[in-house]
């Protein structure tokens, strides 16, 4: 007796498990009636290829990853919810973190108010061929600020390492290029960096130290320093 895979689209991994381990089923959906064909071991090593092969090849959406399913995007069909964030009310200060929160890299935070934004840290997260085949890195997700880079009052990098510091050259332009404030070893590494990027609008860099303190609107910075493995980390 012939078996027959069924279409790709139309069976998960766990439907083809339950339909394997069914004694009165097989996988061309005939029931009892008939005999299961003689087992050999060379078929046994085939199937278990095979299994191999469809796992690995669909690894993406068994994890429920960025594929959304085997058989499609099934929510393409829902109707679309309106998810805009409320504007910040008087008094209220939202803190939001674009990256950086339980990884290591893509440091990013957005400390907002009604009319101000302060951004802490622009950085980038090495990734390896694991994560995304054929990237080096990736970027915080900035379109919060790309929609509101009007409020951008400034942004305060902590140090100089490249998950702080590595996305400055792809993101700044993007948000209205705002003034940058940081330490003078990290200005400096920012300027080294900026040099590979020479199609890219000049940086405004402010060295500040643990006596700077600026105001705006309704936003204000002030600078302690740090212990880290880099010097001049605030």
């Amino acid at each position: 007796m012939k078996k027959t895979r069924l279409p790709f689209s139309s069976l998960s991994i766990e439907e083809d498990k339950k339909i394997q381990n069914n004694p009165i089923t097989n996988k061309s959906g005939e029931g009892a009636g008939h005999e299961k064909p003689p087992s050999h071991s060379g078929d046994k090593h085939k199937s278990r290829d095979k299994t191999r092969s469809m796992k690995s090849s669909t690894y993406q959406y068994s994890n429920g990853g960025r594929g959304g399913g085997r058989g499609g995007n099934k929510s393409q069909n829902k109707p679309v919810v309106d998810s805009k964030i409320p504007p910040v009310a008087p008094g209220t200060i939202r803190v939001i973190p674009l990256g950086g929160v339980e990884e290591v890299g893509r440091n990013m935070l957005l400390v907002e108010s009604e009319n101000d934004i302060i951004v802490l840290d622009v950085g980038f997260h090495f990734i390896d061929e694991e994560e995304a085949m054929g990237a080096d890195f990736t970027l915080p997700n900035f379109k919060y600020l790309e929609e509101r880079k009007d409020k951008i009052r400034a942004v305060a990098i902590t140090h100089g390492h490249l998950d702080h510091i590595g996305g400055i050259p792809f993101i700044m332009d993007r948000i209205g290029n705002p003034p940058i404030f940081a330490q003078f070893l990290t200005t400096l590494m920012i300027k080294k960096r900026q040099e590979e990027f020479v199609d890219k609008k000049p940086l405004t860099l402010n060295v500040v130290d643990e006596n700077t303190k600026i105001k705006f609107n309704e936003l204000s910075l002030g600078f302690f320093p740090v212990y880290h493995s880099i010097t001049d980390s605030m």
